[in-house]
């Protein structure tokens, strides 16, 4: 049976607001769905985040006014705005529009499918802590700074932007948000138990789920003592943790007509499909030397079922400073990997390869060098570049991956909040052609209390680092917010990323397309 699937999402760079990236704890990212800001709320003088303890609950409304760009037309972009908590339940209300005064109608694109209308619940999240800490987030759906002594279960559905699972060896900075034609909501849970046990889970659309996946993990060296906390926190720690990722409905091969990929009425690509599924295991070892310096050896065995098993080893340094200011973490990979076997395999990328792997002139590269030159195809999916990998044989290949990740902080014990993180990966698989992959990411949250500043930059199949860097074919996103005073407060987005292109006649002659979005907007909202 054809899957008839929604595509990618937009990239949350609407009208809406701002969009936000993992909020770091002491640990690698977890999970992140992608909102939008919507309130200033805070004291009577700056617009602050609120931590309450106990019962909490409050209600904020609005509207934004505001400028869109997208496929050259200029749109007139007003929003409804209005932020609901009840203890540990907040839901950021959004009803975006993207109006084109010169036809006098509404873009027709933004609401013609089910998932669009998941638009309007930009943020829904149930936050249940222990210590009965609830934070108002005001719609950015972004984790908390959870201690590890905490019991906390987090469900929240919204768009996904950014998230890795586990240790990123299967999915790494993934983002259901690369087609600002469809829309996704997607849902991320997060589970800890004490330091003892953390959990994941996470899936691509409610609407119509495909891509699923699940992490847990178990430190048994942490259970609950005085002692054993004290040498969790200052001495070791190991991981023993399992994930599962699958495409249930991952197009195996898109039909054409006269050389012409085929879509249903809302412009998706029609497909054939076949689920793709990749399991890990993975052990994790920390040893930390007094306060300050960690050091980190990671190992995972992955296994793309029905395909190449591949291996990673990581070690990651850790120096953190000794009165919490920063903590700078290095990461070095080197990966022992089958021709048919993958990193990464569900990448920032994936929302838009997994129908049109040939996004650019390097993946059209890749794919000639696996197939001898012999399939020039520009609509073939990334399970067709897997499917032609299997043919290579089964000598070992190697990869490697470097990472930095630099977080700075403000405030101390409990109320200790990210400040600045910057993060950064490169890496390459030797024997492969066209294959290097770069992501770097920015988030600041609160700058003086005030502004809220977000920018990623996703970039792959390349050669060498002289094409690092370029705005054509690399996925780009920056948000802004700055909350003007109590009340009022300015967002501006903008984003390079993936549009199916159809003619006047409705139909697809080259597939998706590099463009650009963006977004200006004034915003008002009032605490009632």
């Amino acid at each position: 049976m054809p899957r008839l699937p929604f595509g990618g999402a937009m990239l949350a760079l609407g009208a809406g607001g701002i969009a936000t990236s993992p909020a770091a704890a002491q640990d690698d990212p977890r999970l992140s769905l992608a909102g939008d800001a919507s309130s200033a709320g805070g004291s009577e003088t700056t617009a602050e985040r609120d931590t309450d303890y106990g019962d909490g609950s409050a209600f904020d409304t609005g509207g934004q006014l505001g400028y869109a760009l997208l496929e050259g037309i200029n749109y007139v972009a007003p929003t409804l705005v209005s932020d609901i908590q009840a203890d540990f339940f907040q839901v950021a209300v959004r009803g975006p529009l993207r109006f084109d005064p010169r036809r006098g109608k509404l873009r027709a694109r933004d609401w013609d499918e089910l998932g669009d209308f998941f638009r309007i619940g930009q943020c829904v999240r149930l936050d249940w802590s222990a210590s009965g800490r609830y934070e108002r987030e005001h719609g950015h759906c972004m984790p908390w700074d959870v201690p590890t002594e905490d019991y906390y279960l987090s469900v929240r559905l919204g768009p996904i932007q950014d998230f890795t699972l586990g240790h990123g060896t299967v999915l790494r900075s993934y983002t259901n948000n690369v087609d600002p034609d469809h829309f996704h909501s997607g849902v991320v849970g997060n589970l800890q138990f004490h330091a003892f046990v953390q959990g994941q889970f996470f899936v691509d659309d409610v609407t119509r789920p495909s891509l699923l996946g699940a992490s847990l993990a178990l430190r048994p060296f942490s259970y609950a003592s005085e002692r054993t906390e004290w040498l969790y926190e200052y001495e070791h720690m190991l991981e023993i943790a399992v994930s599962v990722v699958s495409d249930l409905y991952a197009p195996a091969e898109v039909y054409t007509a006269f050389g012409r990929p085929l879509v249903d009425r809302a412009g998706n690509l029609l497909f054939r499909s076949r689920g793709v599924t990749v399991a890990s295991a993975h052990l994790e070892y920390r040893f930390t030397f007094g306060s300050q310096v960690e050091l980190e050896v990671r190992g995972d065995a992955n296994y793309i079922t029905g395909h190449g098993i591949g291996t990673h080893a990581q070690i990651w340094g850790i120096y953190n400073h000794p009165f919490g200011v920063y903590s700078v973490r290095g990461l070095g990979e080197l990966r022992v990997q089958q021709p048919n076997y993958v990193p990464n395999y569900f990448d920032a990328y994936y929302g838009v390869q997994r129908e049109q792997f040939t996004l650019s002139e390097g993946a059209r590269r890749q794919l000639r060098a696996v197939t001898g030159g012999s399939d020039d195809d520009p609509f073939k999916t990334k399970q067709q570049l897997l499917e032609a990998l299997d043919a290579l044989g089964d000598a070992w290949q190697l990869g490697v991956l470097a990472g930095l990740d630099v977080q700075l902080y403000r405030g101390e014990g409990e109320s200790r909040r990210t400040a600045v993180r910057g993060r950064l990966f490169l890496a390459d698989n030797f024997e492969r052609v066209a294959d290097g992959q770069f992501f770097v990411s920015l988030e600041i949250p609160r700058l003086n209390d005030k502004i809220d500043v977000y920018a990623l930059y996703a970039r792959q199949n390349f050669d060498g680092l002289a094409d690092l860097v370029a705005l054509e074919d690399s996925l780009v996103k920056v948000s802004v917010r700055w909350d003007l005073n109590e009340q009022f407060y300015l967002t501006l987005n903008y984003g390079r990323i993936w549009q199916l292109v159809r003619d006047a006649e409705a139909l697809v002659r080259e597939g998706f397309r590099s463009d650009d979005e963006i977004g200006l907007a004034l915003g008002f909202a009032e605490e009632l």
